[in-house]
């Protein structure tokens, strides 16, 4: 299916929300992960982040700390595929949670 560039940039927006929302309250991933797959996010960094977070979750790794997600990102190869630590940030850091957009 071919998208417009608008609708991709939207649907790029969302994914990042996604990813930063299970960054910052890691049970928001359990509520996702049985309706959002890997193979839905369309950026490939958020897909190889998606697909980290779903392998590190059936493993029973405690990716909501830091430093266990940093380190499994790492060894998993995940983290250089992305473009290293400093995305993690940007992701935080630039999405704006629900619940303020709300009010």
């Amino acid at each position: 299916m071919k998208l417009h560039s608008k609708h991709i940039e939207t649907a790029k927006a969302i994914e990042t929300q996604l990813i930063a929302g299970a960054l910052l309250r890691p049970k928001d991933f359990h509520q996702a992960s049985g309706i959002v797959t890997q193979d839905d996010l369309l950026s490939q960094s958020m897909a190889d982040l998606w697909g980290a977070f779903h392998a590190m979750a059936k493993l029973g790794v405690e990716f909501w700390r830091e430093s266990v997600m940093l380190s499994e990102l790492i060894k998993s190869g995940v983290m250089e595929k992305i473009g290293g630590p400093a995305i993690l940030g940007e992701l935080i850091t630039k999405t704006t949670p629900g619940h303020v957009l709300y009010h």
